[in-house]
């Protein structure tokens, strides 16, 4: 995560929320950026797929207040984004799945 700088900010919460037809809303996991802005979300789910990296979006949210600056939350929509299979699975477990987002905050 960076700002319109390209400067990396840290203390941003990153989360990932899978949206179904139903209007629920399941909230998978939530991490803070580190000091060089990188983030990491392990997305285990019993059989997850493409499809359902579809149904998901990135929620970013400055929650910190003043501390690493000030910014505009930002909600990005995972359809679409590609899904790179880095471990396989068996059973009901499909493997793991690296999918990377890069976000650039604007300040409010």
């Amino acid at each position: 995560v960076t700002d319109e700088d390209g400067k990396a900010v840290q203390g941003i919460k990153v989360k990932v929320q899978e949206y179904f037809e139903n209007n629920n809303v399941f909230n998978i996991d939530s991490v803070r950026t580190d000091a060089n802005g990188k983030y990491q979300l392990p997305l285990i789910l019993d059989g997850f797929t493409q499809k359902d990296l579809n149904r998901c979006k990135l929620i970013v949210e400055d929650t910190d207040g003043a501390e690493n600056g000030e910014f505009k939350n930002d909600t990005i929509n995972l359809n679409g984004a590609e899904a790179k299979k880095i471990k396989d699975g068996e059973g009901w477990f499909n493997g793991a799945y690296e999918v990377n987002v890069d976000v650039k905050l604007k300040k409010k």
